[in-house]
């Protein structure tokens, strides 16, 4: 029996069953503490200048962390 056909079956919705297959693996990793999940500050995370718009101070700053360009 397919997953979808399962889900349906269960009552699950298919959304539901497929971000609980995703997630399936890390969650076993966590389980068995080869990895553990942290939440970061928005001001640790250098990739922000990739993903969002910033203030220009901000945006700075990652950037140089990222040593993408120094701005001095």
């Amino acid at each position: 029996m397919g997953n979808r056909m399962k889900a349906r079956i269960e009552g699950i919705g298919t959304y539901r069953l497929i971000m609980e297959l995703k997630y399936l693996a890390v969650k076993e990793e966590v389980q068995k503490q080869k990895v553990s999940i942290e939440h970061i500050s928005t001001n640790l995370m250098i990739a922000d200048p990739l993903t969002k718009g910033l203030p220009p101070k901000t945006f700075i700053g990652h950037v140089e962390r990222m040593g993408v360009m120094n701005v001095t």
